[in-house]
């Protein structure tokens, strides 16, 4: 029988997360609805022993400890049951609070935990979890994807990747993830980049037979003019197309000689276009004639022929 009653937080066990299915809570904004309104849903904790475990409530209860709170009302039930578990899974992915990762994880409690040998035979689960049949039916893939490295794993669930994606990913080797796993946690990544990393990725494994390469990659010197992604996209993009890095460090020295103050020019992202572009900056008080001079220099010189046979 459940019962409400005022627990104590040094009593409460943090570091056990295996009913945990929420998302991580990335920003403060839980923590400022916590302290203006309190926990308006009391947590689910199952006794054990002197501590507490946590069923419900993960991310409502770490809100409360940051703001120091020494106990938190709860609600404290002597067993948990799949049922109860299946009606957290269905109001916490109504609240759309659960990505693909924590679907999945509620796939493998039911059976690891609840020993439900079909769990999902309910058309109500099916339609809530979206999951592909060829995953569920997968008894190796949950448990490998359950073992990707965390900031991973929080980050597939934050942006609600693909599972055709994160079912790729655990084809990696642990090198390879945990390398993943290094480059979303140090900056932000948009969704359609990291996927374009990902298909790198495999094609530098394919083409090296290993990953290697990747491991040179120093983020923390990346250009803070350029956002963190595009910087990384470039030098994974630079490792497996070097011939175009060859292509675009000629292209750099021959516009590194003619641009200036007045003349600039550039060619197309990735030379993928039909034409260059050439810009005149023209001051008031400019000599037209010398200026005339210096286009027509650019324009029957070397240089721009070879740009256009880059493109």
């Amino acid at each position: 029988m459940n019962s409400y009653t005022s627990v104590p937080i040094e009593t409460i066990d943090f570091t056990d997360t295996y009913f945990n299915i929420s998302r991580h809570c990335s920003d403060d904004r839980l923590i400022r609805s916590v302290e203006d309104f309190g926990i308006l849903v009391p947590p689910v904790l199952l006794k054990k022993g002197s501590m507490f475990r946590i069923i419900s409530g993960h991310n409502r209860l770490l809100a409360i400890r940051e703001l120091g709170s020494a106990s938190v009302r709860s609600e404290v039930c002597d067993d948990v049951t799949a049922d109860m578990f299946i009606k957290f899974f269905l109001l916490k992915n109504y609240r759309n609070e659960i990505g693909p990762i924590g679907r999945i994880k509620f796939i493998h409690i039911l059976s690891d935990f609840f020993m439900m040998k079909s769990p999902i035979e309910s058309p109500v689960l099916k339609k809530s979890l979206g999951i592909p049949a060829e995953i569920i039916s997968d008894a190796f893939i949950i448990p490998k994807i359950l073992a990707l490295p965390e900031s991973l794993r929080n980050y597939l669930d934050m942006n609600n990747v693909n599972f055709r994606i994160i079912r790729e990913l655990c084809t990696m080797s642990l090198a390879g993830a945990e390398l993943l796993d290094q480059w979303v946690k140090s900056g932000l990544v948009r969704q359609n980049i990291f996927k374009k990393i990902c298909d790198m990725y495999y094609d530098i494994l394919s083409r090296d037979g290993g990953s290697d390469v990747l491991a040179d990659i120093q983020v923390k010197s990346f250009d803070e003019k350029r956002r963190y992604d595009e910087s990384l996209f470039n030098e994974i993009f630079r490792i497996r197309y070097p011939e175009y890095s060859a292509l675009w460090r000629r292209a750099g020295e021959i516009m590194d000689r003619v641009n200036n103050d007045k003349i600039r020019v550039s060619v197309p992202e990735y030379f993928e276009g039909e034409c260059l572009e050439l810009a005149i900056r023209i001051r008031r008080d400019e000599d037209l004639l010398l200026l005339e001079k210096r286009v027509d220099e650019l324009l029957s010189g070397e240089y721009l022929p070879q740009l256009l046979n880059m493109i």
